[in-house]
């Protein structure tokens, strides 16, 4: 339970830690603190796995298939019927491979795969998540309006990982690479879209 614990706080903690470590001059550069936010998402999967007696398996079935589509299907309208976004500039596309690629893929392997091993409560691994999107919520110069949403925010994500961890529960075998893989591409979607069945994709700070 110790680690569960530990392991639960690294993560978020990072994100300051890494943040904190940039030279004085790209503080305020969006972009450099983003690639810091990367790398501390990286580093936490590292030590996260150091520490745990896990390994993926290549065990594909078609219990993962059918699973991984029941997960999408939610998401399929709001993809066909909103509108794209536009943006095409460097910033941009940088949040996107953060937002739809790179944070999906290590939050699934983080707190999915890993985490769980730790502690066996399903509850417990989806609070582990929504608690690591609930930091801003400790910074002081936050305005109460962006607490709410950061609160909205959280409950989302607690709802989405109870989801999450049930689907992975009835994947077999649980610690496949393609488990994995199927529930990435949710969390995928899950950050384009949004709250399923709304039609307008969600904008990622």
């Amino acid at each position: 339970m110790f680690l569960f614990v530990l392991f639960s706080v690294l993560y978020p903690l990072n994100l300051y830690v890494f943040q904190s470590a940039l030279p004085r001059k790209y503080k305020e550069n969006h972009i450099s603190i983003l690639y810091a936010k990367v790398l501390s998402i990286l580093v936490s999967c590292v030590l996260i796995y150091a520490f745990s007696p896990f390994e993926l398996s290549f065990t594909a079935s078609w219990n993962i298939l059918g699973w991984t589509l029941l997960g999408v299907a939610p998401f399929i309208l709001p993809i066909f019927v909103a509108s794209p976004q536009t943006s095409s500039d460097s910033e941009s596309l940088i949040h996107k491979v953060r937002d739809y690629l790179i944070a999906p893929a290590c939050e699934e392997f983080y707190y999915r795969m890993v985490l769980p091993m730790h502690c066996g409560s399903m509850l417990a691994s989806s609070l582990a998540f929504s608690f690591a999107h609930a930091h801003p919520l400790f910074i002081k110069s936050r305005r109460e309006s962006e607490g709410s949403i950061i609160l909205a925010q959280c409950a989302i994500s607690f709802s989405f990982g109870l989801v999450a961890n049930g689907l992975k529960l009835r994947m077999w075998p649980e610690n496949s690479i393609f488990a994995w893989a199927g529930l990435t591409l949710i969390h995928a979607l899950a950050n384009y879209c949004g709250v399923p069945l709304l039609v307008s994709p969600k904008n990622h700070p």
